[in-house]
Protein backbone atom coordinates (compact mmCIF):
# COMPACT_ATOMS: atom_id res chain seq x y z
CA UNK A 1 0.00 0.00 0.00
CA UNK A 2 1.44 3.30 -1.11
CA UNK A 3 1.91 6.06 1.39
CA UNK A 4 -0.64 8.81 1.14
CA UNK A 5 0.62 11.91 -0.57
CA UNK A 6 1.37 14.71 1.87
CA UNK A 7 -1.38 17.30 2.10
CA UNK A 8 -0.58 20.70 0.70
CA UNK A 9 -0.61 23.59 3.13
CA UNK A 10 -3.64 25.84 2.91
CA UNK A 11 -3.00 28.98 0.92
CA UNK A 12 -3.44 32.32 2.66
CA UNK A 13 -6.84 33.72 1.89
CA UNK A 14 -8.22 30.26 1.12
CA UNK A 15 -11.55 31.29 2.62
CA UNK A 16 -12.06 34.25 0.35
CA UNK A 17 -15.62 35.12 -0.52
CA UNK A 18 -16.15 34.39 -4.17
CA UNK A 19 -17.71 36.94 -6.45
CA UNK A 20 -21.40 36.29 -6.77
CA UNK A 21 -23.32 36.24 -10.06
CA UNK A 22 -25.57 39.23 -10.76
CA UNK A 23 -28.80 39.17 -8.75
CA UNK A 24 -32.28 40.07 -9.93
CA UNK A 25 -32.62 43.10 -7.64
CA UNK A 26 -30.83 46.41 -7.14
CA UNK A 27 -28.08 45.55 -4.67
CA UNK A 28 -27.36 49.19 -3.92
CA UNK A 29 -30.89 49.65 -2.53
CA UNK A 30 -30.45 47.26 0.40
CA UNK A 31 -28.28 47.07 3.52
CA UNK A 32 -24.96 45.35 2.98
CA UNK A 33 -25.55 43.02 5.93
CA UNK A 34 -28.63 41.56 4.15
CA UNK A 35 -27.09 41.12 0.71
CA UNK A 36 -25.74 37.59 1.08
CA UNK A 37 -28.97 36.32 2.66
CA UNK A 38 -31.07 37.96 -0.05
CA UNK A 39 -29.08 36.19 -2.75
CA UNK A 40 -29.74 32.88 -1.02
CA UNK A 41 -33.47 33.48 -0.60
CA UNK A 42 -34.04 34.87 -4.09
CA UNK A 43 -34.56 31.44 -5.65
CA UNK A 44 -35.17 29.28 -2.57
CA UNK A 45 -37.83 31.22 -0.65
CA UNK A 46 -39.63 33.95 -2.63
CA UNK A 47 -41.82 34.95 0.33
CA UNK A 48 -38.88 35.27 2.71
CA UNK A 49 -36.93 37.12 0.03
CA UNK A 50 -39.74 39.67 -0.46
CA UNK A 51 -40.06 40.29 3.30
CA UNK A 52 -36.32 40.73 3.84
CA UNK A 53 -35.99 42.91 0.75
CA UNK A 54 -38.72 45.25 1.98
CA UNK A 55 -37.30 45.55 5.49
CA UNK A 56 -33.75 46.05 4.21
CA UNK A 57 -34.81 48.81 1.83
CA UNK A 58 -36.77 50.52 4.60
CA UNK A 59 -33.75 50.39 6.93
CA UNK A 60 -31.54 51.92 4.24
CA UNK A 61 -33.99 54.74 3.52
CA UNK A 62 -34.15 55.51 7.24
CA UNK A 63 -30.35 55.63 7.52
CA UNK A 64 -30.04 57.82 4.43
CA UNK A 65 -32.46 60.30 6.00
CA UNK A 66 -30.03 60.82 8.88
CA UNK A 67 -28.63 64.32 8.46
CA UNK A 68 -25.28 65.28 9.94
CA UNK A 69 -23.58 68.61 9.49
CA UNK A 70 -20.13 67.80 8.11
CA UNK A 71 -17.50 70.51 8.47
CA UNK A 72 -13.72 70.23 8.52
CA UNK A 73 -11.73 72.59 10.81
CA UNK A 74 -9.42 74.68 8.65
CA UNK A 75 -6.69 74.53 11.32
CA UNK A 76 -6.18 70.80 10.77
CA UNK A 77 -3.82 69.89 7.89
CA UNK A 78 -5.96 66.93 6.81
CA UNK A 79 -8.88 69.23 6.00
CA UNK A 80 -7.04 70.49 2.90
CA UNK A 81 -6.90 66.90 1.61
CA UNK A 82 -10.55 65.96 2.30
CA UNK A 83 -11.67 66.01 -1.34
CA UNK A 84 -8.54 64.13 -2.44
CA UNK A 85 -9.17 61.38 0.12
CA UNK A 86 -12.81 61.19 -0.97
CA UNK A 87 -11.70 60.55 -4.56
CA UNK A 88 -9.21 57.90 -3.44
CA UNK A 89 -11.88 56.12 -1.41
CA UNK A 90 -14.18 55.92 -4.40
CA UNK A 91 -11.53 54.50 -6.72
CA UNK A 92 -9.40 52.28 -4.43
CA UNK A 93 -10.23 49.38 -2.16
CA UNK A 94 -7.39 50.10 0.28
CA UNK A 95 -5.74 53.46 0.95
CA UNK A 96 -2.97 54.37 3.38
CA UNK A 97 -3.04 57.75 5.11
CA UNK A 98 0.23 58.64 6.85
CA UNK A 99 0.23 61.70 9.08
CA UNK A 100 2.06 62.81 12.18
CA UNK A 101 0.37 63.54 15.48
CA UNK A 102 -1.77 66.65 15.21
CA UNK A 103 -2.73 66.27 11.55
CA UNK A 104 -6.37 65.51 12.45
CA UNK A 105 -6.53 62.05 10.90
CA UNK A 106 -8.23 60.34 13.85
CA UNK A 107 -11.26 62.63 14.09
CA UNK A 108 -11.62 63.78 10.50
CA UNK A 109 -11.22 60.56 8.49
CA UNK A 110 -14.60 59.12 9.60
CA UNK A 111 -16.25 62.41 8.56
CA UNK A 112 -14.45 62.29 5.21
CA UNK A 113 -15.78 58.77 4.66
CA UNK A 114 -19.24 60.00 5.54
CA UNK A 115 -18.96 62.86 3.06
CA UNK A 116 -17.80 60.40 0.38
CA UNK A 117 -21.14 58.58 0.70
CA UNK A 118 -20.12 55.71 2.94
CA UNK A 119 -21.78 54.76 6.21
CA UNK A 120 -25.32 54.25 4.90
CA UNK A 121 -25.44 50.67 3.61
CA UNK A 122 -23.01 49.72 6.37
CA UNK A 123 -21.20 51.40 9.23
CA UNK A 124 -17.88 53.21 9.14
CA UNK A 125 -15.77 51.22 11.59
CA UNK A 126 -12.90 53.06 13.28
CA UNK A 127 -10.47 51.01 15.39
CA UNK A 128 -8.76 52.31 18.53
CA UNK A 129 -6.18 50.51 20.70
CA UNK A 130 -7.83 51.44 24.04
CA UNK A 131 -11.36 51.61 25.43
CA UNK A 132 -10.86 55.13 26.70
CA UNK A 133 -9.68 56.25 23.28
CA UNK A 134 -12.73 54.72 21.59
CA UNK A 135 -15.10 56.53 23.96
CA UNK A 136 -13.34 59.90 23.81
CA UNK A 137 -12.93 59.92 20.02
CA UNK A 138 -16.58 58.95 19.57
CA UNK A 139 -17.63 61.81 21.85
CA UNK A 140 -15.48 64.26 19.91
CA UNK A 141 -16.81 63.19 16.49
CA UNK A 142 -20.40 63.31 17.75
CA UNK A 143 -19.79 66.82 19.07
CA UNK A 144 -18.36 67.98 15.74
CA UNK A 145 -21.27 66.47 13.81
CA UNK A 146 -23.72 67.91 16.34
CA UNK A 147 -25.43 64.58 17.00
CA UNK A 148 -26.14 62.66 20.19
CA UNK A 149 -23.58 60.04 21.17
CA UNK A 150 -25.01 56.56 20.64
CA UNK A 151 -27.09 57.50 17.60
CA UNK A 152 -25.32 58.52 14.36
CA UNK A 153 -21.98 58.15 16.15
CA UNK A 154 -21.38 55.43 18.73
CA UNK A 155 -18.74 53.19 20.23
CA UNK A 156 -18.39 49.58 21.29
CA UNK A 157 -15.94 48.39 23.91
CA UNK A 158 -15.94 45.42 26.25
CA UNK A 159 -19.11 45.39 28.40
CA UNK A 160 -20.46 48.56 26.75
CA UNK A 161 -22.12 48.97 23.35
CA UNK A 162 -23.34 52.49 22.63
CA UNK A 163 -24.56 51.90 19.07
CA UNK A 164 -27.95 51.44 17.46
CA UNK A 165 -29.73 50.86 14.13
CA UNK A 166 -28.99 54.46 13.07
CA UNK A 167 -25.25 54.36 13.86
CA UNK A 168 -23.19 55.52 10.89
CA UNK A 169 -19.77 55.80 12.57
CA UNK A 170 -18.71 53.18 15.10
CA UNK A 171 -15.56 53.46 17.23
CA UNK A 172 -14.38 50.02 18.31
CA UNK A 173 -11.34 48.53 20.00
CA UNK A 174 -9.09 46.17 18.05
CA UNK A 175 -10.01 43.20 20.22
CA UNK A 176 -13.73 43.72 19.87
CA UNK A 177 -13.50 44.00 16.09
CA UNK A 178 -11.60 40.71 16.02
CA UNK A 179 -14.42 39.21 18.09
CA UNK A 180 -16.95 40.50 15.57
CA UNK A 181 -15.05 38.76 12.78
CA UNK A 182 -15.91 35.42 14.39
CA UNK A 183 -19.59 35.89 13.57
CA UNK A 184 -19.27 38.34 10.67
CA UNK A 185 -16.35 36.89 8.74
CA UNK A 186 -16.56 39.31 5.83
CA UNK A 187 -17.52 42.36 7.93
CA UNK A 188 -20.84 42.74 6.13
CA UNK A 189 -21.99 45.27 8.73
CA UNK A 190 -19.41 47.77 7.51
CA UNK A 191 -18.86 50.03 4.51
CA UNK A 192 -15.38 51.14 5.57
CA UNK A 193 -12.84 49.93 8.10
CA UNK A 194 -10.49 52.66 9.34
CA UNK A 195 -7.56 50.81 10.84
CA UNK A 196 -5.44 52.88 13.21
CA UNK A 197 -1.80 51.85 13.14
CA UNK A 198 -0.27 54.31 15.57
CA UNK A 199 3.14 53.22 16.80
CA UNK A 200 2.58 54.92 20.16
CA UNK A 201 0.46 53.05 22.66
CA UNK A 202 0.84 49.60 21.12
CA UNK A 203 2.62 46.74 22.76
CA UNK A 204 4.50 44.07 20.82
CA UNK A 205 1.61 41.69 21.55
CA UNK A 206 -0.78 44.34 20.30
CA UNK A 207 1.10 44.63 17.04
CA UNK A 208 0.97 40.87 16.54
CA UNK A 209 -2.79 40.98 17.14
CA UNK A 210 -3.30 43.78 14.65
CA UNK A 211 -0.98 42.24 12.08
CA UNK A 212 -2.62 38.84 12.30
CA UNK A 213 -6.21 40.01 12.64
CA UNK A 214 -6.73 43.36 11.00
CA UNK A 215 -4.56 42.52 8.01
CA UNK A 216 -7.30 39.94 7.57
CA UNK A 217 -9.95 42.01 5.71
CA UNK A 218 -8.07 42.91 2.54
CA UNK A 219 -6.57 39.40 2.40
CA UNK A 220 -10.07 37.97 2.07
CA UNK A 221 -11.76 40.54 -0.13
CA UNK A 222 -11.36 39.97 -3.85
CA UNK A 223 -10.28 42.86 -6.02
CA UNK A 224 -13.22 45.19 -6.52
CA UNK A 225 -15.01 44.10 -3.33
CA UNK A 226 -17.17 47.04 -2.18
CA UNK A 227 -15.92 47.33 1.42
CA UNK A 228 -13.11 49.89 1.76
CA UNK A 229 -10.17 49.84 4.15
CA UNK A 230 -8.31 52.96 5.32
CA UNK A 231 -5.02 52.34 7.08
CA UNK A 232 -3.96 55.24 9.29
CA UNK A 233 -0.38 55.42 10.43
CA UNK A 234 2.27 57.94 11.52
CA UNK A 235 4.94 59.12 9.11
CA UNK A 236 6.61 55.92 7.89
CA UNK A 237 10.12 57.19 8.59
CA UNK A 238 9.20 57.73 12.25
CA UNK A 239 8.07 54.14 12.84
CA UNK A 240 10.64 51.77 14.38
CA UNK A 241 11.76 49.09 11.95
CA UNK A 242 10.78 45.54 12.62
CA UNK A 243 7.60 43.55 12.85
CA UNK A 244 5.30 46.52 12.30
CA UNK A 245 6.69 47.58 8.95
CA UNK A 246 6.55 44.13 7.40
CA UNK A 247 2.80 43.99 8.05
CA UNK A 248 2.19 46.97 5.77
CA UNK A 249 1.16 45.63 2.38
CA UNK A 250 0.22 48.02 -0.40
CA UNK A 251 -2.24 46.05 -2.49
CA UNK A 252 -2.55 46.40 -6.24
CA UNK A 253 -5.69 48.51 -5.69
CA UNK A 254 -4.28 50.75 -2.97
CA UNK A 255 -2.83 54.22 -2.84
CA UNK A 256 -1.07 56.33 -0.22
CA UNK A 257 -1.25 59.89 1.02
CA UNK A 258 1.07 61.72 3.42
CA UNK A 259 -0.22 64.62 5.52
CA UNK A 260 1.86 67.11 7.55
CA UNK A 261 1.26 67.82 11.22
CA UNK A 262 0.03 70.89 13.05
CA UNK A 263 2.15 72.15 15.93
CA UNK A 264 1.60 75.00 18.33
CA UNK A 265 4.02 77.39 20.08
CA UNK A 266 5.66 76.06 23.20
CA UNK A 267 8.39 77.12 25.58
CA UNK A 268 10.73 75.52 28.10
CA UNK A 269 11.10 76.56 31.71
CA UNK A 270 13.58 75.43 34.31
CA UNK A 271 12.47 74.83 37.90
Amino acid sequence: MKDAAPRKAARPGGHRRKKQPPSGFDETSVMRRDLFRLRQLETRDPAGFAALLESSRAALVERQASQARIEFPSVLPISAHASEICDLLKSHQVIVVAGETGSGKTTQLPKICLQAGFGRRGMIGHTQPRRLAARSVASRIAEELQVALGQAVGYAVRFSDQTGPQTLIKLVTDGLLLTEIRRDRFLDNYDVIIELRDAAGRTVAGWRQVAGGLNYPSALWPEGFPVREVRVMPRIGAVPAGEYLVTLRLERSSDGLSIPARTGPFGAASL
